[in-house]
């Protein structure tokens, strides 16, 4: 199985949505974090055991004490 390129999803997130992108991380080989400008972040999670599965968190506990699954 092959994993999924978090560079080039990062680099997406960064040139293709930077007018609400302050910058992408990756944390972790199948991890990316992706800091929004009004403070909030969404972690984005692909499996490594089970292609085309992920999972994504938005947080904006920062900003108004939510979070999103």
């Amino acid at each position: 199985m092959s994993l999924v390129n978090i560079q080039r999803l990062r680099e997406i997130a960064e040139l293709e949505f930077s007018d609400i992108v302050v910058e992408a991380l990756i944390p972790d080989v199948n991890e990316l974090r992706v800091i929004l400008t009004d403070g909030s972040f969404v972690d984005i999670w692909f499996s490594l055991k089970l292609a085309g599965r992920y999972s994504y968190h938005w947080e904006r506990q920062a900003i108004d004490d939510t979070i999103s699954p």
